[in-house]
């Protein structure tokens, strides 16, 4: 709907109400298009004719009344925004008619221009949210069918709710055997299952493991060597489950016959794991697609202005990266939620440096990457988190990330807000300049975009 007006259909019967409403919407700021339909069948007549955005419903139409309006048209257009404005204003009415489907609900008589075009706005936004949301899920699934990896979660009991079509493949299972019940346990032979469970517990309990090795068990009773990579499933801020990648390490068990070699070949995969993990939190959050590439590319022009070796700055690239990874842990909910986050999602936003960290610290980088991400949000005065860490004892890539990723994020749209722009962004690195950010940091910041050699949109 990008760069076409909103065009709104209401459908109300009473032409002097009709009038005002369309009035209240068309000498708004945005200038809403609206049309009028008298009666349910008029107005579902024009909706078949495609190109609403939003619907106003009368509940009284002299073809329809009641909550039965309102499901005829829901049964119709199930993706449309439906906002009620009626005569009945009961609290029994108003629930019902949210609870089938109304995004919102005003009693005639009782609401002003603003109220009803910030409405029609919100409308917009959440049907925006929910179809970048589903298009976000959607590529999370591809992902998970195309990677030559086992993806799977679990629940409590341990009993395998998902997984993708490689791990189906790979194990020799099938969708009806899931279905049956197939516990996580039952995938790794028996010397290895009291060590699986310990790890199951201690992840249900929450903790973040690293990988560990085991030997796999296939449906017919073959064997074959992996390394699994398991984190809990939070939802509510309650433990309900864990997520895990399964990586096939057969070929290199095969392939190198010193541990030295092999080793390396399992440094490879895991890296590999890893990058594939960490794209699955842009496609969860279409509001920060191409956030991490672009916070990378500012630290790597940042780490050059500042003369680090080519060998630390390609560090700090690859750290920021990942700098955002732990998010994988965070509900997609909270990362799209259109509104401030109450102090318990917050916590959760917060937990992503340490989950981040509990992820790589299982990875043998050249270069301290696990460290800078855990440490990217602490501040040089110690107000920062998760460790209030001040001054040297943050990591020099870390205090380069926290420059480029304040900039970037407040020169974007979020959910919640508007982006601020890029001059909003480097004032505000002017004035918290060696009290939160690292001077020498901000520094060739501010320099680099004086010059032209750092852009971003505003």
């Amino acid at each position: 709907m990008k760069g076409e007006r909103t065009r709104v259909l209401l459908i109300e019967d009473e032409p002097d109400y009709a009038r005002l409403v369309e009035g209240f919407l068309a000498g708004d700021e945005d200038g809403f298009a609206v049309e009028t339909s008298g009666s349910l069948a008029a107005g579902l007549e024009r909706l078949r004719g495609g190109g609403i955005h939003v619907a106003l419903l009368d509940l009284g139409l002299p073809d329809s009344r009641g909550l039965k309006t309102l499901e005829t048209v829901r049964s119709a257009h199930p993706d449309l925004p439906i906002i009620v404005i009626s005569a009945v204003g009961d609290r029994t009415s108003v629930a019902e008619a949210l609870e089938r489907g109304a995004q919102d609900y005003f009693v005639k008589g009782h609401f002003v221009r603003e109220m009803l075009a910030r409405a029609v706005r919100h409308a917009i936004v959440r049907k925006r949210t929910e179809d970048d949301l589903n298009r976000s899920q959607l590529r999370y699934a591809q992902l998970c069918e195309g990677v030559p990896l086992c993806v799977f979660e679990a629940d409590r009991s341990g009993r395998i709710t998902f997984a993708n079509p490689y791990a189906f493949r790979r194990f020799g299972f099938t969708p009806d055997d899931f279905a049956a019940g197939v516990n996580a346990l039952d995938t790794v032979i028996e010397a290895d299952r009291e060590r699986a469970a310990d790890n199951m517990r201690r992840v249900m309990g929450g903790e973040k493991l690293g990988f560990s090795d085991y030997t796999a068990r296939r449906k017919d009773g073959g064997t074959f060597p992996v390394m699994i990579h398991s984190m809990p499933m939070r939802r509510d801020g309650r433990v309900v489950g864990l997520m895990g990648v399964i990586a096939d390490v057969t070929e290199q068990r095969r392939a190198q016959t010193e541990l030295a070699g092999a080793l390396a070949d399992l440094k490879q995969t895991l890296e590999g794991t890893v990058t594939a993990l960490g794209a699955t939190v842009e496609l969860r959050d279409p509001y920060t697609a191409g956030h991490q590439r672009r916070v990378a590319d500012m630290a790597r022009a940042m780490s050059d202005g500042l003369g680090h070796t080519a060998r630390d700055t390609e560090g700090v690239f690859v750290a920021a990266l990942l700098h955002d990874l732990g998010k994988i842990a965070v509900p997609a909910e909270i990362l799209t939620k259109p509104a401030p986050l109450t102090d318990t999602e917050y916590s959760l936003i917060k937990s992503h440096p340490s989950v981040g960290y509990d992820i790589l610290a299982a990875v043998r980088f050249p270069w301290p990457v696990a460290a800078i991400v855990l440490q990217h949000h602490e501040r040089m005065d110690g107000s920062g988190y998760p460790a209030g860490l001040c001054g040297d004892a943050i990591e020099p890539g870390a205090r380069i990330i926290a420059v480029a990723d304040t900039v970037e994020a407040m020169s974007s749209h979020r959910p919640y807000r508007a982006a601020l722009g890029v001059d909003r962004a480097l004032a505000h690195l002017r004035e918290k300049r060696g009290a939160l950010f690292d001077s020498p940091a901000v520094d060739v910041c501010l320099d680099l975009f004086a010059k032209g050699a750092l852009k971003l949109g505003t």
